[in-house]
């Protein structure tokens, strides 16, 4: 003889008694997802937008951009740059570029798509001593203060290393089945 058992439903907690195991994980798994979230959409709207992020490393554009913001910005040809806007362009003969405000834009004659443009620091007193002649130019959009200082400090093979050992340690205990009590269903 054949008996079938009526299929149990498994025991639910009541909001009362969840743990505080259950608590942290919720909200670990929360966070991480908002930032992993956010960094897949940075990257996304960046690539579409053709939007880069400039540490600022100086302090001649403070107060308004001061040293360890980040700018966020975007390629334009120097045709559309104007007098007023901060743009960063390259810097002869050094690997950093500069983040200045614009003073004159004038026209190239050797060259139609270029500009040659006068910056100066907003914390400077006179404008650069030369002018920089460019074809395009990243135009600041926005910036935020001390966010360059902060992805500065993250910007390191140690902590690159820390982090995902950290972040793998996170998964592995957020996935991990909690532990039974004995006698518990």
């Amino acid at each position: 003889m054949h008996t079938e058992l009526a299929p149990t439903a498994a025991p639910t907690r009541s909001p009362a008694k969840r743990t505080l195991h259950h608590i942290v994980r919720t909200g670990v798994v929360t966070v991480t997802g908002i930032i992993g979230f956010a960094c897949v959409a940075w990257w996304a709207i960046a690539a579409l937008a053709g939007l880069s992020l400039i540490v600022v490393t100086t302090g001649s554009m403070s107060p308004t951009i001061p040293t360890g913001a980040v700018v966020v910005a975007r390629s334009v040809p120097a045709s559309e740059i104007q007098t007023g806007q901060v743009v960063t362009v390259p810097r002869t003969g050094s690997v950093l570029p500069v983040t200045h405000r614009v003073v004159a834009v004038d026209d190239v004659p050797a060259d139609r798509e270029a500009r040659s443009l006068t910056l100066r620091g907003d914390a400077n007193a006179t404008p650069d001593r030369a002018p920089y002649v460019v074809r395009d130019a990243q135009l600041t959009i926005a910036s935020a203060p001390a966010v360059g200082s902060v992805l500065q400090a993250l910007d390191s093979r140690p902590l690159h290393g820390l982090l995902v050992v950290v972040v793998g340690a996170v998964i592995i205990w957020t996935f991990w089945p909690p532990r039974r009590k004995p006698g518990a269903a």
